[in-house]
């Protein structure tokens, strides 16, 4: 096969698969399809798409759980300084003082909303859903996105 047919046939077979994926992320309800939101990088320099939301620090839906680096350890600590998770024992890696800060996160979204502090309302209309994080790491968006996601179907988060 041609070098130039086999990248053709590449790119024919990932542009198929991002559509399958797109595709299973759509949800039927009585009739209609409801697009769950998916979620962007956000850049500095860059304006986000339209119908997009940033849930970036320091606004309202950043994460309050940062990870902070002390003595070649990771720590989840909230803004008032308190620590999280490991018995104040820290993590090893970056990755597991995320998972913990995302797990915080969960938590104090779910008190937030049941509380009437937050609505999630606020995504009725936005596709996407933008911050900071490496699309490939773990991120407080992703709870966003689920609870949205559930949310729009009608389903409970709690």
């Amino acid at each position: 096969m041609d070098v130039s047919l086999k990248g053709l046939a590449q790119e024919m077979r990932e542009n198929l698969l991002e559509e399958i994926s797109n595709f299973k992320k759509k949800i039927y309800m009585n009739g209609t399809i409801i697009n769950n939101p998916k979620r962007i990088k956000r850049q500095y320099y860059k304006k986000l798409p339209p119908k997009s939301k940033s849930v970036t620090r320091p606004g309202k839906w950043g994460n309050p759980f940062l990870i902070v680096l002390e003595d070649d350890v990771y720590f989840v600590k909230d803004k008032s300084g308190n620590y999280w998770g490991n018995n104040n024992e820290g993590y090893k890696t970056k990755e597991l003082a995320a998972k913990k800060s995302v797990q915080c996160f969960k938590g104090y979204l779910s008190a937030k909303v049941m509380k009437g502090e937050l609505s999630l309302s606020a995504f009725d209309n936005i596709d996407n859903i933008a911050c900071f994080c490496k699309l490939e790491e773990t991120c407080h968006a992703d709870i966003i996105i689920d609870f949205v996601s559930q949310y729009r179907n009608g389903q409970t988060f709690f």
